[in-house]
């Protein structure tokens, strides 16, 4: 029963804080030379993660792609093949949150009441935190586009030589949105675990009401992950046919490709952000009820849950039903990002560019060239057939890697 940390600390704050000491301390795993374990060997732990949270999530995936194939042989000496490839790939995803922080204990609350497995693990939790109405809007569009011709010669009888050339390209981006809506104070909930999932029991406060969640606005919108690779190859083979009791044939050719990879950095590294958050101008009820849509999803976590998943209660703990089921207050992603943004006199709904002369930038070309000969041989020894080949092979790769680096 600790009381400057954890649990039973005596004043309100996050659990891995301590109220005369550091920040962030959580359980000591510095060795005790003395005893040789660990500080806090003994004491009484339970894991926790700063929030718990469901998420209604709707799908899509959508693939384009043309095919083209071509073969050409103005006569028998000659073959000639073309083809190629254009594909589109887009996915998307709705995702809206409900989120209950959880880090934050209440003094003469959270511990006494918190019920645990005997590996840590939280079965019962009661406090007073923060409870949002999140939601992302994530895409993920990848482009190809591949080309390749083949040209085979026969020059003589003996001589055939066969020549390859193929292109290929693929582009990558990912653009999120993120949102929050919160509540402006900390209200009193409890969970506890089900069969699979945690059910949640709030006192007076209505989940599906989005005038509850009118504190602290905010948008983040994310170009991420914009990528391209491209991939440029040839090859020349001969065939030569011997007439020999031993040798068959001579095969020989060369091979050059040049692969590079290109990732644009940005003011987050593999990215870039842009923030808002809802100018003071602005009524936050009248954002949320613009873009407020109808939960998208009947029977939500129905398979899993032991019933309602949030439980409205009064305060002699009576059931009420608006804000008992297993919705909550939901909104249009796309529409909550641009109102927000759109508040701001500067604010310009748009996602952010990403740049090349950038600390996260990834930039690595591969160039290799192979040149190959090799004998063929078909013979007969102390009566067994020797067949096989042997020749010689030499390889040759460039890596180049640019990168950049913050000043000083």
């Amino acid at each position: 029963n600790n009381t400057n940390e954890g649990f039973y600390r005596s004043s309100a704050g996050d659990c891995e804080d301590q109220v005369s000491g550091s920040s962030n301390q959580g359980y000591d795993t510095e060795i005790d030379p003395e005893t040789g374990k660990a500080v806090s060997d003994g004491t009484p732990y339970a894991w926790t993660g700063s929030s718990r949270s469901y998420r209604q999530n709707e799908t899509s995936d959508e693939r384009d792609a043309m095919f083209f194939a071509l073969q050409y042989q103005p006569s028998a000496d000659w073959d000639v093949n073309f083809d190629a490839q254009i594909s589109d790939r887009t996915q998307q995803e709705a995702r809206h949150d409900l989120i209950f922080l959880q880090k934050r204990a209440t003094p003469g609350v959270t511990g006494p009441t918190l019920v645990t497995n005997d590996v840590g693990g939280i079965l019962h939790w009661e406090g007073e935190e923060r409870i949002e109405s999140a939601g992302e809007q994530f895409s993920r569009e990848e482009n190809y586009q591949g080309y390749g011709i083949n040209i085979e010669h026969t020059v003589t009888d003996r001589l055939t030589v066969d020549l390859d050339l193929a292109y290929s390209k693929t582009e990558r981006e990912e653009l999120q949105i993120s949102n929050r809506g919160r509540t402006s104070g900390r209200n009193f909930f409890s969970w506890d675990m089900g069969d699979e999932i945690p059910h949640f029991t709030l006192t007076d406060f209505d989940v599906t009401d989005i005038s509850n969640f009118t504190d602290s606005l905010r948008t983040r919108l994310d170009r991420e992950n914009v990528r391209e690779n491209e991939v440029i190859s040839a090859r020349l083979d001969f065939d030569y046919a011997l007439d020999g009791n031993v040798f068959t044939s001579v095969q020989g050719g060369i091979r050059t490709s040049e692969m590079t990879f290109l990732q644009y950095g940005g003011s987050q590294g593999n990215g870039s952000r842009n923030e808002f958050t809802l100018d003071s101008g602005t009524e936050a009820l009248d954002v949320l009820q613009g873009c407020q849509i109808d939960f998208p999803e009947s029977g939500f976590l129905s398979s899993v849950s032991d019933g309602d998943i949030v439980t409205n209660v009064d305060s002699d703990g009576n059931v009420v039903d608006s804000g008992t089921g297993s919705s909550w207050a939901t909104y249009d992603n796309v529409c909550f990002s641009q109102a927000v943004a759109g508040s701001n006199a500067d604010g310009v709904f748009a996602y952010p560019e990403v740049e090349y002369e950038n600390a996260g930038t990834i930039d690595v070309t591969e160039k290799t060239t192979s040149v190959y000969l090799m004998a063929n041989y078909d013979t007969e020894m102390f009566g067994k057939f020797i067949r096989g080949n042997f020749g010689l092979r030499i390889v040759d790769t460039e890596v180049t890697s640019i990168g950049f680096r913050n000043s000083f």
